[in-house]
C-alpha cells in the first residue's frame, strides 16, 4: 500500500523596501518585478507586462513602469536591445569546439551604466544606485564557458546570475563590486543568504570575489581550485560548502571575512584525501560534514544485533468502522474514546499515537509521506483480507498471511518509506547562530528509532491463536543483514527500540527493510503465518 499524507509546506518571505533600487540593466532591463526569472535559451527572453519588448533583467524591487521611464529618459531604445549587445566577449577554442569569454560589458554599455549611476546620485537624494547582471549560456548558438580577468571589476553590483555553462570565473573578475551571486533558478532564502555556484565550475581565479557580500557560499559537486584572496573581504561571509572534498583552496581565500568561519564538506564515500578538512585545520577554521546524498546511511554491526521486545497495549486512536463518527449514534461510547488514547487490550488501535492524532503534531509541517507494504508472497483472498499492505493500517482488522505450503520460513515481507520536510540538509538548516540543527532533529536526517509489530492474526483472541505468529525475524537494511528480532508469543503490540543514530536517512530519501521469517510459533488450526501490524518510527518530524 502507498498511503500518502500530505502537509501544507508554508514559507513566509518578508520584503523590505529598499530606498537604494536596483538599476536592472541586467540584460536588457525591466521584467516584472520580484517574478521574471532569466531565460535559459540564451536568448534573453523574459515576460514583460502588456506585450512589450522581451527584455532580461534580475528581478528589481521596484515597478516595472519606473524601470521604463528611468531607463528611456537615460538611453532611449535600451528596453529592445538584446544581451549579445550588452557583453564584450572573445572566443577560444577547446576540445569540444568554440566557446566565449565574457570579457566585461560592451562599450556602450559600460558608458551607458556609468552616465546613469552618476546621473541619479546627483540627484541629491543620497540613493546608491548598483547593476544587477544576467548573463546568457550562450550567444548567437556559441556556449559562455568562462569569465574573464577583471570582466566587471569595479562595476558597483547589487547581484549576478550565471548560467551553468560556466567553467572559469578567472582572476579579478567580479572584485571590488560588492555584489552577491546566483544561479538562475536556484536563488536560495529571500534574503540571498545562499549563493549557489554553476554545476559545471571547475576554477576561481585569484581575487575573483574579492571585497563582495556573500553571506554563505555553495559551490557545485566536482573538485574546484579556488584562487588565493577569492573571497577575501567579504565581511559577512561566514560559511562555504564544497561539495567535493578535492576542492583546493588558495592561501587568504577567506581573509577579512566573519569570524568562526565555517568551512563544510561533502560526504566521502570512496574515502578520498579530504582536502577541504585539512584546509580548514591549517588555518583554524571550523569545519563539518554535509551529506548530501539520500541513500540511507546505516551502520551495519560485525555481527546481526538481537533485538528483544517491549510489550504494550491497544489504544483508542483513529480506526473507526462505521461512514459517519459524528453521526452513527450506535458507536456513541466509541465515539468517546476516539483518539483518547486509552489504553485497553480491546482497543482497535497500536503503534504511535502522534501518526494518529487528527490535530496539530510533529506531522504539521511535511510536505509529503509514503509508505509501502510488499510481500514474497501472499494467501490468495477476494477482499485482500491477507494482503501485506494491511501492515501499515497500525489496526487489529485485517494482517498479512504468507503464500506457500508449510508455515511460510523464509518468506518476508518488505517495508519502504520515505518523508519530505521543507529543510532538505543540514546545509539548509545551519545559520550563523544555529550550528547543531542535529540535537534539535532538524538537520534533515530521519533517524529510525523504533519498530513496532503486532504478531499473529490480532482481531480477536480465537482468530490469534487458530494461526501462526511469528517466532524470530531477521531484518535486512537495504538488502544487508541488521538484526534478529526475537518476537513474544502475544496478541499484544511489541515494541523493538532501534540503537540510536544507527539507521538514518536523509529528507526525501527512501528506507527499504526486509522482514524475513526464520522461525514461528504454530497456531492450533492453520499454518499460515500471519502479521497484523509492522510500522518504523522515526525522529526528524517537525511542526510548523
Amino acid at each position: 500500500m502507498r498511503k500518502n499524507i500530505k502537509g501544507k509546506k508554508s514559507i513566509k518571505r518578508k520584503k523590505s523596501i529598499k530606498r537604494a533600487f536596483w538599476l536592472c540593466f541586467a540584460f536588457g532591463m525591466v521584467l516584472q518585478a520580484g517574478k521574471a526569472e532569466a531565460g535559459t535559451d540564451g536568448q534573453g527572453k523574459l515576460f514583460v507586462p502588456e506585450g512589450k519588448t522581451e527584455t532580461v533583467g534580475c528581478r528589481p524591487w521596484k515597478s516595472t513602469e519606473a524601470w521604463e521611464t528611468a531607463a528611456e529618459k537615460t538611453a532611449p531604445g535600451i528596453l529592445g536591445r538584446n544581451r549579445t549587445e550588452l557583453f564584450a566577449y572573445e572566443k577560444k577554442s577547446d576540445g569540444d569546439g568554440e566557446y566565449l569569454v565574457i570579457t566585461g560589458l560592451s562599450e556602450e554599455c559600460r558608458e551607458y551604466a556609468k552616465r546613469y549611476m552618476e546621473k541619479e546620485e546627483q540627484g541629491g537624494n543620497g540613493d546608491a544606485y548598483s547593476l544587477a547582471i544576467s548573463v546568457p549560456g550562450e550567444i548567437s548558438g556559441t556556449v559562455v564557458k568562462e569569465i574573464g580577468e577583471n570582466a566587471f571589476a569595479g562595476l558597483r553590483l547589487e547581484k549576478v546570475e550565471l548560467p551553468d555553462s560556466v567553467e572559469v570565473i578567472a582572476d579579478g573578475a567580479f572584485r571590488d563590486t560588492g555584489c552577491c551571486f546566483a544561479v538562475p533558478g536556484k536563488y536560495g532564502d529571500p534574503s540571498h543568504c545562499k549563493s549557489v555556484f554553476p554545476e559545471r565550475l571547475r576554477e576561481i581565479g585569484e581575487e575573483a570575489f574579492q571585497n563582495c557580500k556573500f553571506i554563505k557560499v555553495e559551490l557545485p559537486d566536482r573538485p574546484v581550485v579556488v584562487g588565493e584572496g577569492a573571497f577575501a573581504g567579504n565581511k559577512e561571509l561566514w560559511a562555504v560548502l564544497a561539495k567535493d572534498v578535492g576542492t583546493v583552496f588558495g592561501e587568504g581565500a577567506f581573509d577579512g571575512c566573519r569570524e568562526s568561519f565555517l568551512l563544510c564538506y561533502g560526504g566521502n564515500p570512496q574515502g578520498k584525501e579530504n582536502l577541504v578538512r585539512r584546509y580548514a585545520q591549517e588555518n583554524g577554521m571550523d569545519s563539518m560534514e554535509i551529506i548530501l546524498s539520500k541513500e540511507p546511511v546505516v551502520r551495519y554491526p560485525a555481527e546481526p544485533l538481537v533485538l528483544q521486545p517491549k510489550v504494550r497495549s491497544f489504544f483508542y486512536g483513529d480506526y473507526y468502522d462505521g461512514e459517519d463518527i459524528y453521526e452513527d449514534l450506535s458507536r456513541i461510547y466509541y465515539e468517546e474514546r476516539w483518539c483518547s488514547f486509552e489504553e485497553d487490550e480491546q482497543a482497535p488501535n497500536f503503534g504511535y499515537s502522534d501518526w494518529q492524532w487528527p490535530g496539530c503534531s510533529s506531522w504539521c509541517a511535511v510536505v509529503d509521506f509514503w509508505q509501502e507494504a510488499e510481500a514474497s508472497s501472499e494467501l490468495s483472498s477476494a477482499t485482500g483480507r491477507y494482503a501485506a499492505e494491511n501492515v501499515l493500517c497500525q489496526d487489529r482488522f485485517g494482517a498479512w498471511a504468507e503464500g506457500v505450503e508449510g508455515t511460510g520460513i523464509g518468506e518476508s515481507i518488505t517495508y519502504r518509506q520515505s518523508c519530505t520536510y521543507p529543510t532538505d540538509n543540514k546545509w539548509e538548516a545551519l545559520r550563523w547562530d544555529f550550528r547543531e540543527p542535529e540535537k534539535y532533529d532538524c538537520d534533515g536526517f530521519m533517524r529510525y528509532s523504533e519498530i513496532c509489530i503486532v504478531n499473529g492474526y490480532a482481531k480477536n483472541q480465537k482468530t490469534w491463536e487458530e494461526n501462526g505468529r511469528v517466532k524470530r525475524l531477521l531484518m535486512y537494511v537495504e538488502d544487508k543483514p541488521y538484526a534478529y528480532l526475537d518476537l513474544e508469543d502475544t496478541i499484544l503490540p511489541q515494541y523493538f527500540p532501534l540503537p540510536e543514530d544507527d539507521i538514518k536517512v536523509l529528507n526525501g530519501g527512501t528506507l527499504e527493510c526486509r522482514f524475513e521469517i526464520v522461525d514461528v510459533y504454530a497456531g492450533t488450526t492453520y499454518e499460515d503465518t500471519c502479521l497484523t501490524g509492522l510500522v518504523m518510527e522515526f525522529t526528524g518530524r517537525h511542526s510548523h
